[in-house]
């Protein structure tokens, strides 16, 4: 599926850098001109990384979900740097933050923020609200793991 000169040389499990097997730490799924990310950043250096990959697709809808024993303050900057749109929600990790907490810090970083608590409900509103932007779904590996299936059944 990847193009030559597609701007996520690595989305489909290998590292454009490395060449390395990145498995299920970023998925791409791909519906006519619709991007969606599954990405387990969760941590300032792998949301710099998602960022430095963001850099040439523009503005984008993000869906996160953060465990609160992370460094969410500095994670948050790259992982919204071009965000036009933000919904935020709480995987179902016992850890993982209230998305009132959540949307408070995210609010630093992005004008249009909105929490739900269900995490098929956020992907469906960012669903609803992205238009032709791209779709980041971020922020913990837990989450990645409680959303992947929906994800997949939306694009299937």
């Amino acid at each position: 599926m990847r193009r030559e000169g597609d701007a996520f040389d690595g989305v489909f499990g290998v590292d454009a850098e490395t060449g390395e097997d990145v498995g299920d730490n970023l998925i791409a799924l791909q519906r006519i001109t619709s991007l969606v990310i599954l990405d387990g950043a969760h941590n300032p250096d792998g949301a710099r990384a998602l960022c430095d990959s963001l850099k040439d697709i523009g503005e984008y809808v993000a869906v996160v979900s953060m465990m609160k024993d992370k460094d969410i303050e500095k994670a948050i900057p790259y992982l919204l740097k071009n965000a036009k749109k933000t919904v935020v929600t709480k995987c179902s990790n016992i850890r993982a933050m209230e998305c009132d907490q959540l949307k408070d810090i995210c609010e630093k970083y992005c004008d249009d923020v909105s929490a739900e608590n269900d995490v098929r409900k956020a992907i469906d509103k960012a669903m609803s609200i992205r238009g032709n932007m791209p779709m980041i779904v971020c922020g913990s590996l837990y989450f990645a793991g409680d959303i992947r299936e929906y994800l997949k059944n939306i694009f299937s």
